[in-house]
């Protein structure tokens, strides 16, 4: 009796020891089963949240910018139809919740997208010179320079370097001729320019400044203004002809180069560094009408 109880015994461990890895597998891949359903959407709003702020504080591009407003409203959907928090939700209020999560992402993330499209493709504001009017002309002639803006924003911190190269390059040919390099510059600093919203950001004279010119009738000057957000340069001439004054004038963002304005009168002589092509300077200076 003793040796059946035993060998019963033995069989009944072995049994057991056998189905035991089997439920212990089971319960296994259940627990596997259900934790990987939760991770899956606890990744997914770990996304909608790193997306969210993502967008709400870094200054993104606009193109990158519309990329993950679409990738978050593609998560947005999945999480509301697939996740164990709305998995006992029937498909209308599924449907539902993702019509509202979708809605207030985009409510949200549209000021944004503006505010960045206009940004990038927008043109930026800069400021130009433009003689004004010439005071005196008969004796001790002198001209009204007037900076101008252009665009509708404001420009802070601006600073306006005038150089006057007719007496930069006679001071060179005679060094002798220190006065010409003492009054050969003009500078100012304005706290802040601002646009005419009224006309819609078209130019805006906003202050002027008188400049003595070495020679009347065939002037040179470069101009560099900056400000908080950029700086542009300008190559600005004037000449006189037959009792009429001609303008070429080139203004280039500094930084990327990227021509702002350029145009030429049509009494201006021919020269090599301005195409006969160009619109006249006078009185638009390249704006639209």
């Amino acid at each position: 009796m003793g040796k059946r109880s035993k060998k019963k015994s033995q069989r009944k461990q072995v049994t057991d020891s056998a189905s035991s890895p089997s439920k212990k597998q089971d319960k296994q891949a259940a627990g596997a089963k259900e934790f990987g359903t939760l991770s899956r959407s606890s990744i997914e709003a770990y996304v909608f949240g790193a997306v969210t702020i993502i967008l709400g504080v870094f200054n993104v591009t606009f193109v990158l910018r519309c990329t993950m407003l679409l990738a978050l409203c593609a998560v947005g959907i999945d999480l509301c139809l697939r996740s164990p928090w709305t998995v006992n939700f029937g498909l209308p209020a599924r449907a539902g919740l993702c019509t509202l999560t979708l809605t207030i992402a985009v409510v949200l993330a549209l000021p944004s997208l503006v505010d960045q499209y206009q940004k990038q493709y927008r043109p930026r504001a800069f400021a130009y010179l433009k003689p004004g009017v010439l005071l005196n002309p008969n004796s001790s002639a002198f001209w009204d320079f007037v900076v101008v803006l252009r665009g509708q924003e404001s420009l802070y911190n601006v600073g306006l370097t005038f150089q006057d190269m007719d007496r930069t390059e006679a001071f060179q040919k005679d060094n002798s001729r220190t006065d010409l390099l003492n009054s050969n510059l003009y500078r100012a600093n304005y706290p802040e320019l601002d646009p005419n919203f009224e006309t819609g950001g078209h130019d805006r004279e906003e202050t002027r400044f008188p400049w003595k010119p070495l020679y009347l009738d065939d002037e040179h000057f470069e101009v560099l203004i900056i400000h908080r957000d950029g700086a542009t340069v300008q190559d600005l001439r004037l000449k006189r002809s037959g009792g009429k004054w001609a303008i070429a004038t080139r203004v280039s963002d500094k930084k990327t180069k990227r021509v702002l304005i350029e145009c030429r009168d049509p009494l201006f002589p021919p020269a090599k560094e301005w195409a006969l092509t160009l619109p006249a300077c006078f009185p638009l200076y390249g704006a639209r009408k």
